[in-house]
């Protein structure tokens, strides 16, 4: 599953950071398009739509 990020409300080391902290939850890759970020799930511990929101959810918090 893949997470499309807009680079213009998430920073690079908030996402960063926030895989680092996801990663007993899910394998994350990264990626980097034009005005996205590029976040592939693999492997996630629990289901895989829950724990993309999930991330998503912790990732604003980061931001804050």
């Amino acid at each position: 599953m893949t997470l499309n990020l807009s680079k213009e409300i998430y920073q690079k080391p908030s996402v960063l950071e926030a895989m680092k902290d996801y990663e007993k939850l899910a394998r994350i890759q990264f990626g980097e398009a034009d005005h996205y970020w590029n976040l592939y799930f693999f492997e996630t511990r629990y289901d895989m739509q829950k724990t993309v929101s999930e991330f998503e959810n912790y990732l604003i918090g980061i931001e804050q």
